[in-house]
């Protein structure tokens, strides 16, 4: 790997990091940009090395670095909004792939990413809250409550593709 490619990545794990610690409250859990980076660090650095950033993101906070939003370590795979962690590796990867290798639009390439992300994170959400707190909170009822966030997150992945644009002169697909 070139040096100027581990630069880059190390620059995207940076604003995944930033990412988490910009937050809005709400109930259940904050809105974070972790999401937005994931899905930029595809479309623009490409499939594999969009997850190589989000795997080397994952892996430092597991290892118990305060990367994600409310701190590290491995009991943090109980916590759960940690299937949201998991889901960027394969959002980044489906909107860099669809983006790179098949030529899909930018937006759409974006949007699927990001839509993955929600289908691996609510899910597990959903699992951590009904086995391991006990929750009998129902399966509809939290997946209404994550529509603003969903939202949000939408208009991000729009965003990132209108961004895109301002990365070309980079030249850092693969």
């Amino acid at each position: 790997m070139k040096i100027k490619d581990m630069t880059i990545i190390s620059l995207f794990i940076a604003l995944m990091i930033t990412g988490a610690f910009i937050k809005f409250p709400f109930p259940f859990i904050e809105l974070t940009f972790q999401a937005f980076f994931a899905i930029m660090a595809g479309l623009i650095l490409g499939y594999k090395k969009g997850i190589s950033v989000t795997l080397l993101y994952l892996l430092l906070g597991l290892f118990g670095l305060p990367v994600f939003s409310k701190g590290g370590g491995i009991s943090y795979v109980l916590i759960p909004s940690f299937g949201f962690i998991i889901s960027f590796i394969p959002g980044s990867f489906m909107a860099g792939f669809l983006y790179q290798k098949r030529k899909w639009n930018k937006y759409i390439a974006a949007l699927v990413g990001m839509l993955f992300i929600y289908l691996i994170g609510i899910p597990y959400f959903y699992g951590i809250l009904r086995l391991y707190l006990n929750s009998n909170v129902a399966f509809l009822t939290l997946l209404i409550s994550f529509i603003p966030y969903l939202i949000k997150d939408l208009l991000l992945a729009i965003l990132g593709g209108y961004l895109l644009r301002y990365f070309r002169f980079l030249n850092l697909e693969q």
